[in-house]
């Protein structure tokens, strides 16, 4: 990790801390506890999976990308060993962190929106100093979007959800993957491991 990748990491630390203590009102309600307790099990799963089977792989097409580059002029702060960092929700934040925190990788997670309120503070578009891994699950679809996977019917009594990772700044583009369940109520049901939204809600 080169001294401005490590002066970057450390600035987030710093601004996580006294961002946190900051007063925020919540947009968005708690989910239900059988919602909570079934979407927490789906992300502890998949976090743990990244971390032991992904993440390593990820880095080293980061090193890759790094030494593809040319290493003079504007490309020379692509930093080969960058801070990661994990983006997820609410619910998802402290079973991030409480899977990362004997981590040697030093993985920094935060919600999305603290990620962007960072970025608008020390900007890092060209993601010289990080690479940003995400993972979440959205619990409820818009009505308008219930029509979006008709090769995947419901069950009665059944609700879609979208499991959203994805990675940016270990290859030239995104890796991102949104995976269809079907949540009955107490238990979810994988419908296909990789789907293609053609929109997106706020």
């Amino acid at each position: 990790m080169t001294p401005s990748t490590r002066a970057w990491r450390a600035g987030l630390v710093a601004f996580l801390v006294e961002d946190r203590q900051r007063p925020r009102h919540r947009s968005t309600p708690d989910p239900e506890p059988h919602v909570a307790a079934e979407a927490a099990r789906v992300v502890t799963l998949s976090v743990q999976h990244w971390l032991d089977e992904q993440l390593e792989q990820q880095l080293q097409r980061r090193r890759d990308l790094a030494a593809a580059h040319d290493t003079t002029a504007s490309n020379a702060a692509f930093d080969p060993d960058p801070a990661i960092l994990l983006t997820t929700t609410p619910l998802g934040l402290t079973i991030a962190e409480r899977l990362v925190a004997d981590d040697p990788r030093g993985i920094v997670c935060l919600l999305e929106v603290e990620y962007r309120r960072w970025c608008r503070q020390q900007p890092d578009d060209a993601m010289e100093h990080h690479v940003t891994a995400w993972n979440w699950v959205k619990t409820s679809l818009p009505k308008v979007r219930q029509d979006d996977f008709p090769g995947h019917p419901l069950q009665a009594g059944e609700t879609y959800w979208l499991h959203r990772t994805g990675i940016a700044g270990c290859t030239a583009e995104e890796l991102r993957n949104t995976a269809l369940l079907a949540f009955d109520g107490k238990h979810t049901r994988l419908l296909t491991a990789s789907t293609v939204e053609t929109r997106f809600e706020t």
